[in-house]
């Protein structure tokens, strides 16, 4: 369904973005509803048993995802049971955020904190109310995705101190995000000689069972145009003596549309110049060995789901999810490691 409602001036797209989402959940309903009857069950009740929005993004949702939109749904959902053939019964989904689910938190119309979103002040104006105003002006909406361009030259710098000839270089800020909103990992420049300048990065993994990830993005909403690259490499330098393989890429798309990509490859002490013996080495991987292994990011289907090398919002990832390396669940390696001058070659 079209959620983005792209068609409709950014002044009302709020408006028509929810006013879609309920369109689409009376067509799921009137499915079936229409099925029941076909087949005889017309006195058979429905109930929705669980259906709402969330207030804040904890899955890329940050286009939708506000306790504005959150009371905007809530209030239509109410609009609607008052319809003549409205479900006999909707259970809103939920009271309360539940931080155990992660990336699907942050439905509740209180936080975690017991905290009242917009939608629950309304019902209670006495109750503790989280930070943050209520305005409907303050409801988010889809914006496209702003492009810096295409990239000519023969090297796009993303984390390099030192300036060479004829690169090109980001627009804007490099933000470095810690997957799973900061909790997988950290990172700190340190002072260093690699080769390039005095200082470095390094991160310093404080994973979850299942690992840990962190991306050299682009400012929200803002992506490259990489193409050019396709049969370039990744470059970077590393010093570190993190055991067994660790991954390396980039993404494409973004989670906020439903087109994000992971282009990650696991590699191996040894491979593309890669040594965790705890001396710098360069390492460079062909942006076709990457390729080769993307799929749809976290939470992401094909094919809105795609690969798209005109559309880079992470520039470079460095993770290391176990069940991708082959480590054990809950395998805890927390020894750091240092990067450095991070650029793409064609």
């Amino acid at each position: 369904w079209n959620w983005r409602q792209q068609a409709i001036p950014e002044s009302q797209r709020a408006q028509a973005m929810m006013d879609a989402a309920i369109a689409r959940a009376k067509f799921e309903y009137q499915a079936v509803r229409n099925h029941l009857d076909q087949n005889g069950y017309s006195g058979m009740p429905i109930i929705i048993g669980e259906t709402g929005w969330k207030a804040a993004a904890s899955g890329g949702e940050t286009m939708r995802a506000h306790p504005v939109n959150q009371a905007m749904y809530f209030e239509r959902l109410r609009a609607w049971k008052q319809e003549a053939k409205a479900p006999q019964t909707i259970v809103y989904f939920s009271a309360f955020d539940e931080a155990w689910k992660q990336g699907d938190d942050k439905w509740g119309l209180f936080n975690a904190q017991r905290q009242a979103r917009c939608m629950a002040q309304t019902l209670n104006s006495n109750l503790a109310a989280e930070t943050g105003t209520c305005a409907s002006t303050d409801a988010v909406f889809f914006r496209g995705a702003q492009s810096q361009g295409v990239i000519t030259a023969n090297r796009y710098s993303v984390y390099s101190e030192q300036t060479t000839s004829g690169e090109a270089r980001p627009e804007t800020t490099v933000v470095l995000n810690a997957w799973q909103d900061g909790v997988t990992s950290n990172a700190v420049e340190v002072s260093e000689a690699s080769g390039d300048g005095q200082t470095v990065m390094q991160i310093n993994p404080t994973p979850l069972s299942w690992g840990w990830g962190m991306t050299w993005a682009l400012t929200s909403n803002v992506e490259v145009d990489l193409s050019n690259f396709t049969n370039g490499q990744l470059n970077f330098r590393i010093k570190t003596t993190y055991p067994g393989k660790i991954e390396i890429g980039f993404l494409t798309g973004s989670s906020s549309d439903g087109t994000a990509w992971d282009v990650y490859r696991a590699i191996e002490p040894g491979e593309f110049g890669y040594r965790n013996d705890g001396q710098w080495h360069t390492v460079s991987v062909p942006v076709s060995e990457l390729v080769a292994r993307g799929a749809p990011g976290y939470g992401m289907t094909a094919p809105t789901a795609r690969l798209q090398l005109n559309r880079v919002s992470n520039m470079f990832v460095l993770a290391d999810r176990y069940e991708f390396t082959g480590k054990s669940s809950n395998a805890n390696v927390r020894i750091p490691i240092l990067v450095d001058n991070i650029f793409w070659s064609r």
